[in-house]
């Protein structure tokens, strides 16, 4: 056998030689190479696992096995596309990533697709183009299948290394992600410690992020042996939270008059919102938290400022430090063990 797949070593050396003087970049599959040199599949995952250790070639999950490039980086520039640069936590992240980048000579370039996947199209399809070492795609409505996954393919396929921010379109890609289930644990103790029984709730439901929240609390009521009542929770998209932030609260204001007599406290899906349901809770005479407790995810300059909110974020630091470092790994064609960002309580006024 190591006979077999030292032969195969050698024969896949000589082929990537001449993938670079062709300007290809990815291998044959396992299934191909085994049918093209006769062998077992699993006599090509050892010849590959050799050649990966040599740092010869660099090995997806689910996408296949790349050629390195000869120089550490393919390119100076990684490109960021999220809904909106500009708003709520991204110009931190960005300033935080900027800044990592900038020490390895890489230049960040972000990009606002407005949740269209036509603009996300665009930028992805400019990328073939330019050439970015990395892409770190923020998804537009998670939870739902993307009319881009295929282009992202051929991004990928193309060389261009593709890192995912909270959540991903596909499972087997490269995701920086937030443990929300533990801070929604977190958020549920803190109210349960505080003698709250009925608890309502609104979340995301075509995000992955907002599932993930809602199974969190949904899993820590039930192991606190807390009531869950289905009336109590609200399931909203993304066009409805977009709704409530430029002003039209109907959504947000019939959940009040329904929920908040039976209810001592909710769980909101962002600071954000929570903000602007203790605005509108205000407005209705309704005390917070005399009346009723709010608290919600993300920990950012919502919670800190006016409102003053209860919130479970991920530690100082350790989202900008977790992008990072996926990304300058991506970006050097290394490999890179990623684990959800912890999350913790920072405890305010509002519950």
């Amino acid at each position: 056998m190591a006979a077999k797949y030292q032969d195969i070593v050698n024969k896949l050396e000589l082929e990537i030689r001449q993938s670079k003087k062709d300007g290809a970049n990815k291998l044959p599959s396992e299934q191909d190479l085994a049918k093209k040199y006769s062998c077992s599949r699993q006599t090509v995952r050892s010849a590959l696992d050799v050649l990966e250790s040599r740092g010869e070639i660099v090995k997806k999950k689910g996408a296949g096995s790349f050629i390195a490039s000869s120089s550490p980086l393919s390119s100076d520039e990684v490109w960021l596309i999220t809904s909106d640069r500009d708003g709520y936590i991204m110009p931190e992240l960005i300033k935080g990533l900027q800044s990592r980048l900038e020490k390895k000579r890489l230049t960040l370039r972000t990009f606002s697709t407005g949740n269209s996947y036509k603009k996300e199209k665009e930028y992805l399809s400019a990328a073939l183009g330019s050439k970015p070492s990395c892409i770190v795609i923020c998804p537009i409505r998670s939870a739902l299948p993307s009319p881009n996954i295929r282009l992202i393919d051929t991004v990928r396929d193309s060389g261009i290394e593709i890192v995912y921010l909270f959540s991903s379109y596909a499972s087997n890609n490269m995701t920086i992600s937030v443990d929300y289930r533990s801070g929604a644990e977190l958020l549920v103790r803190h109210l349960s410690g505080h003698g709250h029984r009925n608890i309502a709730g609104l979340f995301l439901m075509d995000d992955q992020a907002g599932i993930g929240r809602y199974e969190g609390v949904l899993s820590s009521l039930q192991d606190l042996n807390l009531t869950f009542d289905e009336d109590s929770f609200m399931l909203f998209t993304t066009d409805d939270l977009n709704d409530i932030m430029r002003g039209n609260r109907t959504v947000l204001d019939n959940f009040i008059k329904k929920n908040l007599p039976g209810n001592s406290a909710v769980i909101c899906h962002n600071d954000p919102l929570a903000h602007e349901f203790i605005r509108l809770a205000g407005k209705r005479g309704i005390k917070v938290p005399g009346d009723i407790s709010v608290v919600s995810f993300d920990n950012s300059y919502y919670a800190s400022g006016e409102g003053s909110i209860t919130s479970a974020g991920p530690e100082p630091g350790a989202l900008i430090n977790a992008l990072a470092g996926a990304v300058i790994s991506a970006s050097e064609r290394r490999a890179l063990k990623i684990n959800p960002v912890a999350m913790e309580l920072s405890v305010r006024t509002s519950g």
